[in-house]
């Protein structure tokens, strides 16, 4: 009996961010023309962070409204430069709102930034491309920290662990990343020119080199190891070779 076992690309992949049941992150993504991850807030990125962080901590409009009416009593209506001066303290309110979001938002979660390059093609990652043009951040990818604790049933999180669960963030991201890239693949199993078996799924960006490694040669039959193995980017081509 001759066994021919071809690896080709999946061209129907499952989506890992609405397919799979164990993921730790949540991602959020602001694009004008792709619909990334799992959340595409209305709101643009600071107003869904100081979103989040008021929900952490409600008082925190209040603060930056005592602040800004400070920097307002302040002011002087008669003094020259008056709008280069209020154009200063507005900017003045807006960094301190940022830092008190960016404190809360640190406090209560993990967030790992997620970059997009957009060229013939996308690919995401959890750092910047040297590209400045056709890439920059699109969101984040996070986790609550009260979240991470219970996933692992952890009283507290030390950086020893939290430094995993941002590992464990940036594999979800790398996942994602092979799945937007088309790095997907499958196998179709032929016995005799006859097709026995096949599977799809497999995530990989050695396209056919690692199938012992993601576990797609775990799902071939008894033998294996002296079938012939093929491995093309045309789906049709085992027609040729079985």
């Amino acid at each position: 009996m001759s066994m021919l076992i071809h690896i080709v690309p999946d061209t129907d992949p499952f989506n890992p961010r609405e397919d799979c049941d164990n993921l730790l992150g949540n991602m959020v993504c602001w694009h004008s023309r792709y619909e990334l991850g799992d959340e595409q807030p209305a709101d643009n990125p600071s107003e869904w962070a100081l979103r989040v962080a008021c929900e952490f901590n409600p008082s925190i409009e209040d603060q930056v409204e005592r602040f800004a009416d400070r920097l307002w009593d302040r002011l002087d209506s008669t003094e020259p430069r008056l709008e280069k001066r209020l154009h200063e303290h507005s900017q003045q309110v807006i960094q301190f709102q940022q830092e008190k979001v960016d404190a809360i938002l640190d406090r209560y979660m993990i967030m790992v930034p997620l970059y997009l390059y957009d060229h013939s093609g996308i690919t995401m990652s959890t750092r910047p491309f040297s590209c400045p043009w056709d890439s920059g951040q699109v969101g984040w990818i996070y986790v609550t920290r009260e979240d991470a604790r219970r996933a692992f049933g952890w009283k507290r999180l030390s950086p020893r662990r939290e430094a995993r669960i941002r590992s464990i963030l940036e594999a979800e991201v790398a996942t994602y990343d092979q799945y937007l890239q088309g790095e997907v693949y499958g196998y179709v199993v032929y016995e005799n020119g006859v097709e026995v078996d096949s599977c799809w799924g497999f995530f990989s960006d050695s396209f056919g080199e690692d199938y012992r490694q993601n576990g797609m040669a775990e799902h071939w039959p008894d033998g294996w190891e002296s079938a012939k193995i093929v491995v093309s980017l045309d789906p049709h081509a085992q027609l040729e070779a079985a």
